[in-house]
C-alpha cells in the first residue's frame, strides 16, 4: 500500500499499487505529466532512479481536490526485492493559504471588489496596450455622516449594497474597483464619446438607492 503523508506525518489516503500505475485516471489537473507511465517504466528498468511531479487527487471522503507533490524512487525491501516507493506530500493547505494571500493583495475584503492595487495595475495595462477606456469615479454622498450617525456596521452595509448595484450594471469586459472608503471606480471599454454624458447620468440615476437605516 502507498501512504500519502503531510508535513505533520498524519495519514491522509491509502491507495493500492494498482491505482498508482493508473494515477492518470484519478488526476483532475492538466499539470499531470503526459510521460508518467514512461517515467515509471524507467524506474522499473533502472534507466532512472527518481521521478517527481505535482498533480491533483480527488479525495472522495472529504469531497475535495488535494494538491499532491509526488516522489517515486526504486528501492529494495528486506528480502532484497525491487519495488517502487511513492510518497505524496499534501500541499493543499499551503496552496490554499498562498491563494488567499494573493486574493487579499488585490481585493477589498468588505465588498469583494478589486482594490486600488488592482486598479493601478489595470491602468498600467490599459496604457501599455493603448486601449480606449472610460473611467467613472463614484462616491457616496454624505457617507461620513452615515457612519457618524448610524455606525460603521450600517456604513459597511451601504458600501456592500452600492458595490452589488455597480457590479450588476457593468458589462462582462468592464471592471469595478473600490479605491477608498466610499470611492469606487469603473473601467468601461469601447465607449463612444457621444454617449459618455448619458452613460454617466445612467449610473448616477441607477445608484439612487433607497436604504432603510
Amino acid at each position: 500500500a502507498i501512504q500519502l503523508t503531510s508535513d505533520d506525518k498524519n495519514r491522509l489516503i491509502d491507495t493500492c499499487s494498482e491505482e498508482l500505475f493508473h494515477f492518470k485516471l484519478l488526476c483532475t489537473d492538466t499539470t499531470y505529466p503526459p510521460d508518467y507511465a514512461e517515467k515509471i517504466l524507467e524506474l522499473v528498468t533502472e534507466k532512472n532512479m527518481h521521478f517527481s511531479h505535482d498533480a491533483n487527487y480527488f479525495d472522495k471522503e472529504r469531497d475535495e481536490v488535494l494538491h499532491i507533490a509526488w516522489s517515486h524512487v526504486k528501492v529494495e525491501d528486506e528480502r532484497e526485492e525491487a519495488l517502487i516507493l511513492s510518497e505524496g506530500i499534501d500541499l493543499t493547505q499551503r496552496i490554499k493559504a498562498e491563494e488567499k494571500l494573493s486574493w487579499l493583495a488585490y481585493h477589498d475584503t468588505l465588498t469583494g471588489l478589486s482594490n486600488r492595487v488592482a486598479f493601478q495595475e489595470k491602468m498600467e495595462q490599459v496604457v501599455d496596450e493603448n486601449h480606449d477606456v472610460l473611467i467613472l469615479q463614484i462616491n457616496i454622498n454624505r457617507f461620513k455622516a452615515i457612519n457618524d450617525l448610524y455606525g460603521q456596521a450600517e456604513g459597511d452595509a451601504v458600501l456592500c449594497i452600492t458595490a452589488e448595484h455597480i457590479k450588476k450594471m457593468i458589462r462582462i469586459n468592464d471592471s469595478v474597483y473600490r479605491l477608498a472608503a466610499d470611492e469606487f471606480a469603473v473601467i468601461l471599454y469601447r465607449i463612444d464619446k457621444e454617449v459618455i454624458d448619458t452613460l454617466a447620468q445612467k449610473y448616477a440615476n441607477s445608484l439612487k438607492i433607497d436604504y432603510a437605516l
